[in-house]
């Protein structure tokens, strides 16, 4: 089985495949600070039988976090006796990244990419709705294009509270009115409308620059606020949650094969 590690700057994230079928998957919080041995008791505990040499015959990892990629993939040649392949320079993956600069683009862009193009097919648009919010868009020919990356709606949330002395914290939800007669209502009326006007504003300018038409765009969601954002979006979403996991093992496919 393939063990797929995707490193976020809050969470790691944990898949195991057999082939092409997500058997698990788990997560831990995110801690550049995390000793080999402290990340193996975790892991072992969270993915129990699933971690063992026996199961595990390869192991793939995406980082946004160097350090904390680094730790996770010695943890697994110290523990497994795997070495793990990272997603980066030398590592196949069908995209022909079409930037100024291809080695500044973030591997779990990349990898969300690689995922909507295989699964879902091309032109597309992968949008990431986390703590960081990302859009990106890829041609029907897999030549991923570039996005936008900005400040996802919690990181709004927290930024209002912790810059001001008297607003709340709150749970963040749809009201019933646009316009809130308390408070709490006004701050999420105004968090989650903000947001979905960004997420909407942000799609309808990009299908009107890259010339495709609305229907011919297939539009990816991940990120554990997709649910959320996307509820009362104008736009036909398909909603993957183990977008980033499943890219993963197309990558190790990829390579595997080459």
């Amino acid at each position: 089985m393939l063990l797929a590690v995707n490193i976020t700057n809050k969470n790691i994230f944990f898949g195991i495949f057999d082939k092409d079928k997500l058997l698990n998957s788990y997560k831990i919080k995110s801690d550049i600070n995390s000793s080999e041995d402290e990340i193996y008791i975790l892991m072992k505990l969270l993915l129990e039988e699933d971690f063992s040499k026996s199961s595990i015959k390869d192991v793939i990892i995406s980082s946004v976090v160097p350090e904390l990629g680094l730790t996770m993939k010695n943890t697994l040649k110290k523990y497994l006796n795997i070495d793990a392949h990272m997603v980066g320079v030398g590592l196949k993956t069908g995209l022909n990244i079409k930037c100024e600069n291809p080695k500044e683009v973030g591997s779990d862009r990349i990898v969300n990419a690689v995922a909507a193009v295989n699964l879902y097919g091309g032109p597309a648009i992968v949008t990431n709705l986390d703590h960081i919010m990302t859009f990106d868009f890829i041609t029907d020919r897999k030549e991923f294009k570039g996005g936008l990356i900005f400040p996802g709606i919690n990181l709004a949330k927290n930024a209002l509270v912790n810059f001001s002395a008297k607003l709340p914290q709150v749970d963040i939800e749809y009201t019933k009115d646009v316009v809130g007669n308390t408070t709490v209502k006004a701050i999420q009326s105004g968090l989650i409308n903000s947001y979905l006007s960004i997420f909407d504003g942000n799609l309808d300018k990009i299908i009107s620059e890259t010339g495709f038409d609305k229907d011919e765009i297939n539009i990816i969601a991940t990120g554990s606020q997709a649910e959320l954002i996307t509820k009362k979006t104008n736009h036909k979403i398909i909603i993957d949650k183990n977008l980033n996991l499943k890219g993963l093992n197309i990558i190790y496919k990829i390579n595997k094969n080459k």
